[in-house]
């Protein structure tokens, strides 16, 4: 929703803000409905093309957490990239978090 609301502020409709980034417009759309996980060189042309560079390494930060910079993270998916059809939006508040390790030997206690 910021990068939304950074283009909105700016005065730019999402075709503008499409050209002044060089992107296709379908791409602005996925971006800012959650559908499509920007890398951090979209946010920051983004930011550039809204004039507001200043914002760009928050909005960065907030997404790398996923805590909801308006670069919210898909259920399902993993890394920055589209997200298949039909996957549902999820923007769950994290108070833990668990780490696995493939190729880890179990440990038991006998």
């Amino acid at each position: 929703m910021r990068l939304q609301h950074l283009r909105k502020d700016a005065g730019l409709t999402g075709r503008e803000l499409s050209a002044r980034c060089g992107w296709h417009p379908a791409k602005t759309t996925r971006i800012q409905k959650g559908e499509a996980a920007p890398l951090d060189t979209d946010i920051r042309t983004s930011c550039t093309a809204c004039g507001a560079d200043d914002q760009a390494n928050d909005l960065i930060a907030t997404a790398r957490a996923g805590s909801g910079a308006g670069v919210p993270r898909v259920a399902g998916s993993y890394g920055p990239g589209p997200v298949s059809t039909g996957a549902k939006l999820a923007v769950v508040p994290v108070q833990q978090f668990r780490m696995y390790q493939t190729g880890v030997q179990s440990w038991s206690w006998s």
